[in-house]
Order: C-alpha cells, then structure tokens, then sequence
C-alpha cells in the first residue's frame, strides 16, 4: 500500500511540474509576442521562439552565373545609364557597364518587401493601414487608416504601382502581426539580401526611399531578379495591368494601373519593377520572352522616363537580334501614347483622392 501511495505522490509531482513548465513556456511566448522583449519571465521562451529566420530561407536558390565580356557596350545607350542586358536561361551578357557599381535600389527594395511579407505569412492574410504606414509619397494607392487588406493586394499595389503606402503597409503590418517592430523587419529584408547572395546590398526602409546607407549593384539585382521569379505572387503581380482592387467590408476600391512603359507595348514583356528616386534617376527591370529566348534588362540612372522606356527597348532589340529575333524598334511615339493614358488615370486618381 505504501509503495503504491509512494507511486502516485510521484506521479502528481511529475504532473505539477510538467504543467508549470509548459503554463509558463506558454506565458513567455505571450509576453514576446506582445511585447517583443528578449528577455522574460520564462526560462524557455527562446526554445518556442518562432524561427523567422528558418522561414525566409524559403525559395533560396544558387544563382547562376553570368558569362560574357562585361565590357561589350551598345552604342545607343546614353552615357549617364548603367545597364546590363542578359539572357535569363543562357546567362550570356549581350551588352553592359558599370554593373558592379553602387547604385541606389529605388523602389526595387520593394521585391525584397513583398518576398519576406511572403515568407512569413500567407497571400490571404490581412494586414491593417496605419497612421505611420500611409504617411508616404509621393506614389501611393490611398489606402485609409485602419482599413485592412490582403498582402496579395498589397504586393499587387507595391510591384505594379510601386505604391509606397502599399509597401509600408506590407512591412509595418506583417511585422505588427507577429510582434515585431519595423528594425525587426528591415533585419529579416537584410537577411533575406545575403541569403540570396546579394554581397554589395544593404537596405534600410521597406519602400525604397534615398538612404546613404541603402545601396545595391546592377550584379545584385541579378540575383534578385533570379529570386523574385521564384514568388508566383510576384510574377503576376509584375504583368497584371489596370486589375483594380475591388472594395470589400475591410477596404475600398483602388485603381491598380502598372507603370511598366513596355507591357503591353514590346511583344513578350511581362515584368518586373520599376524605380524612381532623385538618386537613383529613372530605373527599370524589363523581362521579356520571344521565341523561346528569355531576356533581361536592368536600367539605372536615365534621365526621363522616356530615356529609360526607349533605352529598355532598344537594348532588347539589340539582344533579341543577336539571337536572331526580328527587333521590334519602338518609337518614341509608341511611348508617348502609352504616357498620355497614363497621365488621364493620374489626373482621375489625384482628383478622387483630393491630391493637387
């Protein structure tokens, strides 16, 4: 009788202190989460501490590398633009220059946004607009304090209308989800850049603003592009055109125009970014396949939008017909026209939002 006594005692003390450890694992996770602090009351809180990093080792791949002479140039592009023109599949370098120079990534930052965003949490989840997150400019979607949309939308927003509130919200709203502030964030984009192996890349906001210490390089954006396409809510997001957000009980109607000046006017385009600040100049990411052969364009530092839209085209005919493509030779009205759509949704967009 005693020993059976002596047996159950030990198992209740067993079950007491089985239940402490896990009530007070549970308590500490609770702590984290809201507080975000790195030390707290559980002993093993680090042990259930969500891995965040595991989680953006998705999609990492070894990107292949480029063969060519990097010092071949095509005499048509203006000599303020640092360039590449590549084959996707082959990784032949048609033409280049300055490729391994710092450059400003501009809104190309916000790939790296929309892929952590995507790591980390699921296309359908919704993510809230806050005062601090639709506090940008100068393009934006107009999202409303408090509203809540999808990352999908929001990816959406950020690639095709490279919408600053739109990635802003992408950032602050996943991090606020998990319990982590916009450093945490910006640290997961970091490791996210090596990870991918982009060396010479350092980034330091979610939208892609002018920051001295937010630099990458044409080589890098290689391995971005290599990456990016791995993300099917990318890609489409990168060759949607004028697919519209349609209001629902959590957000309102958006327009989602795509500012990509080739899509839809260069057979084969379909994607990917692009970019525009005072230091980076006008950029662009242009993908385009025809005939079976894949080719990219990476543009930093035109002047205009238009030198940057011609200079894409042109570069691609020039690589197209080394592949013995027929060129397709857009004309500087071809854009034109396209702009001036461009400029009539502009116009309706800011008057409905009441932006002069």
């Amino acid at each position: 009788m005693a020993k059976m006594l002596s047996s159950v005692f030990k198992w209740i003390l067993f079950f007491i202190l089985l239940t402490t450890i896990i009530g007070g694992s549970i308590v500490g996770i609770y702590i984290y989460q809201r507080n975000n602090q790195q030390i707290l009351n559980s002993p093993l809180v680090n042990i259930f501490k969500p891995d965040f990093k595991s989680r953006i080792k998705n999609r990492i791949i070894i990107s292949p590398k480029l063969i060519g002479d990097v010092t071949k140039r095509f005499d048509k592009v203006p000599k303020n633009i640092q360039y590449l023109s590549y084959n996707l599949d082959t990784r032949r370098i048609y033409a280049s220059k300055g490729i391994s120079e710092p450059i400003a990534p501009g809104s190309f930052v916000k790939l790296v946004t929309s892929m952590v965003a995507l790591d980390l949490l699921t296309p359908d989840t919704l993510l809230t607009a806050s005062k601090d997150s639709i506090n940008k400019e100068p393009t934006v979607l107009g999202l409303k304090e408090g509203e809540q949309i999808s990352i999908l939308d929001l990816i959406r927003s950020s690639i095709a209308t490279s919408a600053n509130d739109a990635a802003s919200t992408l950032a602050l709203g996943t991090a606020k989800i998990l319990g982590l502030d916009i450093t945490d964030y910006l640290d997961l984009m970091n490791q996210k850049v090596a990870l991918m192996g982009m060396v010479d890349t350092h980034l330091t906001n979610p939208e892609g603003y002018d920051d001295p210490g937010q630099i990458t390089t044409i080589l890098d954006l290689v391995k971005l592009i290599d990456h990016a396409l791995g993300y099917k809510e990318i890609v489409s997001s990168a060759k949607s055109d004028m697919e519209n957000i349609q209001a629902t009980s959590t957000h309102g109607f958006y327009y989602l125009p795509n500012w990509n000046g080739l899509l839809g006017i260069y057979e084969g385009v379909y994607g990917l970014k692009i970019a525009r600040t005072e230091k980076a100049g006008y950029c662009t990411i242009v993908l385009s396949r025809r005939n079976n052969i894949n080719i990219a364009i990476i543009i930093s530092g035109a002047k205009t939008l238009q030198e940057r839209d011609q200079t894409a085209a042109d570069l691609l005919d020039f690589s197209f017909n080394y592949e013995k493509v027929k060129p397709l030779k857009i004309t500087p009205l071809d854009l034109k026209k396209k702009y001036q759509i461009w400029n009539d949704l502009s116009s309706k967009i800011k008057s409905e939002l009441g932006i002069k």
